[in-house]
């Protein structure tokens, strides 16, 4: 598009406020697909809504908890696993993973991301 672009997918679970939710992945970088040199990134995100199916940052929004899994600096040909754990706010039902590649300026590059698992309880 000539400026940042985004891509993904995304899954959601119902919750209720003061539970606690919990995202794993593992997440790969090929040599021959490598996002050194670019202001690529990928990230995971639990995100918390107070209706279901609402969009990132609408007003069903409550909040959500991001943690990069892939950028510039990451090491090529290794699986490398990504662990979230975040704490439901009040009035949440639905508690969504989405894991999101930003492309910047067709910049190349891509992250394979494989054994996601998303679930309701889970440890600190």
């Amino acid at each position: 598009t000539g400026g940042e672009n985004y891509s993904g997918v995304s899954q959601g679970i119902s919750v209720a406020g003061g539970e606690r939710v919990r995202a794993k992945l593992q997440a790969f970088v090929g040599s021959q697909e490598s996002l050194v040199s670019t202001r690529n990134r990928a990230t995971m995100k639990i995100e918390f809504y107070n209706r279901r199916g609402d969009y990132f940052g609408g007003p069903a929004m409550l909040g959500f908890e991001e943690r990069p899994i892939a950028d510039a600096s990451t090491p090529t040909d290794v699986w490398k696993t990504h662990e979230l754990v975040a704490d439901v706010p009040e009035g949440a039902v639905e508690a969504r993973l989405s894991i999101v590649f930003a492309q910047a300026t067709n910049e190349p590059g891509a992250v394979h991301v494989d054994a996601i698992e998303f679930s309701r309880g889970g440890g600190s």
